[in-house]
C-alpha cells in the first residue's frame, strides 16, 4: 500500500496485489485506488497508481458499466488506458445479476 499525504493529512491511497478471485487476470489487480475530493484533477491519483503497478501489465476489476467509463477518461497524456481481458456475468445470493470485467492496462506498442 502506498498512502499520499498534503499538508499533514492523507490525500490519498492505493494499493495492488494478487488476484483475490478465479477469473483470469493480469497481476498485479488493483485493489482500491482513493484521492480526496480536492486533490482530483492533479496528478495524485496517477502518482499513487503509478506506484502500485509499478510499470507491470496490471488489472482493475469492476461491475458493469464502472469499466465502460475507464477508456473515455484515459485519453491525456501519461494517462492510463485500459481493454477489457475478462469479463463474466456474476450472481447469486449476495449479488444482483451483474457484468464483472477485468480491465487489463494496455502498455503501448513501443514499450513491449
Amino acid at each position: 500500500m502506498v498512502v499520499a499525504e498534503a499538508v499533514g493529512r492523507i490525500a490519498g491511497f492505493a494499493a495492488a496485489g494478487p488476484s483475490f478471485d478465479d477469473l483470469p487476470v493480469r497481476e498485479p489487480e488493483l485493489h482500491a485506488l482513493y484521492v480526496t475530493a480536492v486533490l482530483h484533477g492533479t496528478g495524485v491519483g496517477q502518482t499513487l497508481f503509478d506506484r502500485v503497478v509499478a510499470g507491470r501489465p496490471g488489472c482493475l476489476r469492476c461491475l458493469d458499466g464502472v469499466g465502460k467509463r475507464l477508456p473515455r477518461r484515459a485519453r491525456g497524456p501519461g494517462m492510463t488506458a485500459w481493454e477489457c481481458v475478462a469479463a463474466r456475468v456474476r450472481s447469486g445470493s449476495a449479488y444482483p445479476p451483474a457484468a464483472e470485467l477485468a480491465l487489463g492496462i494496455v502498455v503501448p506498442a513501443s514499450a513491449r
